[in-house]
């Protein structure tokens, strides 16, 4: 609801500027998040292994 009330009062662009920002950030956020977990897997295995 809120989302469609923002679309007719800010227009097209805008609103599909504010979904592309939101979208990006929360790839970056996923990707940082999947990193550190790649990160923390390897030094896992490492550990274990030696």
């Amino acid at each position: 609801m809120i989302l469609l009330f923002v679309h007719q009062v800010a227009g097209d662009k805008m609103f599909l500027t504010i979904i592309l920002q939101f979208w990006n950030d929360l790839v970056a956020n996923v990707q940082s998040v999947l990193a550190s977990c790649m990160e923390t897997a390897s030094f896992g295995r490492i550990y274990f292994a030696s």
